[in-house]
């Protein structure tokens, strides 16, 4: 057998591009933060000025960083199928790893590899695979037995099927999206998960939805159907979630994040008219972009004055520390070991 040739060897035999590769340096962060987030970090230029524009060097770094590295595998219990001890202990087995999330209630990290998707307590119903910060977003939406609970973009379904269970067969939630096909994930996710009080319907959520039909429990004689709990999980740039999908990064342009809170901000428009007096409507999105999250949220509180902001003490206890100073739910990657989530929780006022 032919020996292998030496490394000095080879240096000298190899083209010229080759040679050079092992001399490349990458701009420092102290040297160059820009340059040194888009070569060293792989960030589309107009992301890592943004990111330092907002974040300042050491943060933005971090938070690029963790957006190149393997997110945890996590998933949420299906309360009501088991509790969260009890799925713990029969999980280890195939995933030694497994330990519960820090702060979502319901939810437990199996570690950074393997599928979850195939395990047979999946099968079963036991769980959802979701990410914590997701989960996040259904606990700050506070849900209660035997409330009507609306989702405007709901395929395919995860955050739907967290509330389902949150109402404990008491209560009903209608899914919307315009998507029949991904509609139908929603159905389907209902049935592997064994819950009740889950309806569909096709609908384009940014148009009026004052004419949705009303659930079975509500006399035929009701003007309106108005929920006492709405959820508008936008679509998004995605930028809070690059870990999991690491193109998104090259297909969003830089126009993007404004052109998509222009669409954010009318499905939020339409989802406050159908908000009872004393109801709950949380917007959320899995980006960091300040014009898809608090700007949206802001010009709905500027046009709509029967809307407050809910302040931090009438939050679910847990979920406090992870609430701002203006009031907004933030999770980052680079804290929390969680998707980048934003989200806000708002109050439709009771009038005399």
């Amino acid at each position: 057998m032919k020996p292998c040739a030496a490394p000095e060897r080879w240096a000298l035999n190899a083209p010229p591009g080759a040679r050079e590769h092992g001399d490349v340096r990458f701009p420092a962060l102290e040297e160059d933060p820009l340059d040194h987030l888009e070569h060293a970090l792989s960030l589309p230029r107009w992301i890592a000025e943004r990111w330092l524009a907002d974040y300042g060097p050491e943060t933005a770094a971090a938070l690029a960083q963790v957006s190149n590295a393997p997110p945890p595998l996590t998933i949420r219990v299906n309360s009501s199928r088991t509790d969260r001890d009890t799925l713990l202990a029969q999980m280890r087995d195939a995933f030694p790893k497994a330990a519960a999330t820090k702060i979502a209630l319901g939810g437990i990290v199996l570690g950074r590899s393997g599928n979850a998707g195939v395990d047979p307590h999946f099968l079963a119903g036991d769980y959802t695979v979701q990410d914590e910060a997701s989960q996040l977003v259904v606990e700050l939406l506070d849900v209660k037995p035997g409330q009507d609970v609306l989702d405007i973009c709901a395929a395919p379904g995860t955050k739907t099927t967290a509330i389902a269970e949150a109402l404990g067969g008491q209560g009903h939630v209608l899914a919307l999206d315009r998507h029949a096909a991904r509609l139908k994930l929603v159905a389907r996710a209902a049935r592997r998960l064994q819950l009740a009080g889950i309806s569909t319907l096709v609908r384009d959520a940014s148009g009026p939805l004052t004419d949705l039909p009303l659930p079975a429990h509500l006399p035929d004689s009701a003007d309106s159907h108005l929920f006492d709990r709405v959820l508008v999980d936008a679509p998004c740039s995605g930028l809070g979630a690059m870990r999991r999908n690491a193109d998104v990064r090259w297909r969003i342009q830089p126009q993007d994040p404004e052109e998509l809170a222009s669409s954010q901000s009318a499905l939020l428009d339409r989802a406050a008219a159908v908000v009872s007096p004393g109801g709950t409507l949380v917007y959320s999105t899995c980006t960091v972009m300040r014009e898809e999250n608090e700007e949206v949220v802001q010009r709905l509180l500027e046009a709509k004055p029967e809307f407050r902001q809910v302040p931090i003490e009438e939050h679910p206890t847990h979920l406090r520390p992870l609430i701002d100073s203006d009031g907004f739910l933030r999770c980052h990657p680079h804290l929390h070991d969680t998707d980048g989530f934003f989200a806000a929780r708002l109050e439709r006022v009771r009038t005399s």
